[in-house]
């Protein structure tokens, strides 16, 4: 089974793109904590719901 699991993963890229996407993710959440003056995880779910 978790062969099959690391087979998806690593099928055209998908893992840079869930790397991708969570680091996108976490500096769209800090820009706006930092611009809005919001704490981080109400940032983080902004960044995560947009």
């Amino acid at each position: 089974m978790s062969r099959h699991i690391k087979m998806f993963f690593n099928t055209n890229g998908f893992a840079y793109m869930i790397y991708a996407s969570g680091t996108i993710l976490l500096i769209g959440a800090t820009v706006y904590s930092i611009a809005e003056g919001v704490n981080f995880i109400d940032s983080l779910w902004w960044a995560f719901v947009t």
